[in-house]
This record gives structure tokens, sequence and C-alpha cells, in this order.
């Protein structure tokens, strides 16, 4: 394993922030708008929604995370993958539906990762994912969303290793 700094503001980098509405996505989105050295990097936002409005008060244009694949995303863009149904839709959707919903995501994701790469890309991932991993006894719906994001972390470390590109996985406990 190699360890490099990732460097959001560099000209002419985008940076695509999945989730932006949620409460990752806006501090990230925070982060890269702040980001040192003057060189802020256009910023292409995802979600569920069209619109987001800022705590200013400011309407910001939202794409969908489905059409990612199909935009143009420049030259080396970095994916802040923050978007995906929360743990508690596991009860709200129904297992079933949850790691449907789950698997469509990140099916749109390898898509961006194969058509756009090589990129990088840092994914928020959880806890649950631990838990799941060492078999640790857990609720059902933690079994479920913890499965789903080992899925996750070993098909987007799969897709980053085939197009060369760098992936940083976070578990949020």
């Amino acid at each position: 394993m190699r360890w490099e700094p990732v460097r959001c503001g560099r000209m002419g980098r985008r940076v695509i922030i999945t989730g932006a509405p949620g409460w990752v996505g806006r501090v990230a989105m925070d982060v890269v708008r702040d980001a040192p050295g003057g060189n802020t990097p256009e910023l292409i936002l995802s979600a569920r929604s069209d619109r987001l409005l800022l705590h200013g008060g400011t309407a910001v244009e939202v794409c969908r995370t489905s059409s990612l694949p199909d935009r143009e995303l420049g030259a080396d863009p970095l994916v802040i993958h923050a978007g995906f149904p929360t743990q508690d839709q596991v009860e709200v959707m129904g297992g079933g539906a949850y790691v449907a919903a789950i698997t469509e995501l990140r099916a749109t994701m390898l898509e961006v990762i194969s058509r756009h790469g090589p990129l990088d890309l840092i994914y928020l991932s959880s806890g649950a994912a631990t838990s799941v991993e060492h078999g640790v006894e857990v609720a059902e719906r933690t079994q479920v969303y913890g499965q789903a994001k080992l899925d996750d972390e070993a098909a987007y470390a799969e897709a980053m290793a085939r197009t060369g590109g760098r992936l940083c996985i976070v578990r949020a406990f």
C-alpha cells in the first residue's frame, strides 16, 4: 500500500460529490470550496433531488447520481462518494428493496469508474462493515447495511485496481 496526498484544488480538476444534501456531502462541499491556494475546483453535486439549498439560502443545481456516467467529468476527477440509503432505510424499504437500491447505485458508480477512470475515489463506508467482517452479532438492519458496505468496498477496490485510480475507504463509526 502506498500513501499519496489527494489534492482537490489542482487547476481544472472537477470534484464530484454524491449525496451532496447529506451531512458528509455538505461538509465535503465546504472543505473543497475552501481549498487552500485559491484553486477552487469545479464542483459537480449529485443526489436524488434537483436542487440544494445552501446555508446562506443560495440554491444550487444538483444532478441525479444516475446521470454521472454520461456527464463530462474532465480529466482526473476526484469523486467523494457519500450518497447512499442510510441504515435506517433497511427497515423502511425492507431488506430486499434496500439491497436492490444499493446494487443499482453500486452499478452506477462502477460505470463512472469504468468510463472516467483513472480517478481518485473517496468512499464513505461504515463501521457496520467491520462488525459484519468480523462476525459480530448485530441487528438484522445492521447486518444488511454492513454487508452492502463490504460489497461496495470490494467492488470499488477491484474497479479502481483495474483502472489505476486511487481509492480511500473511510469507515465512519
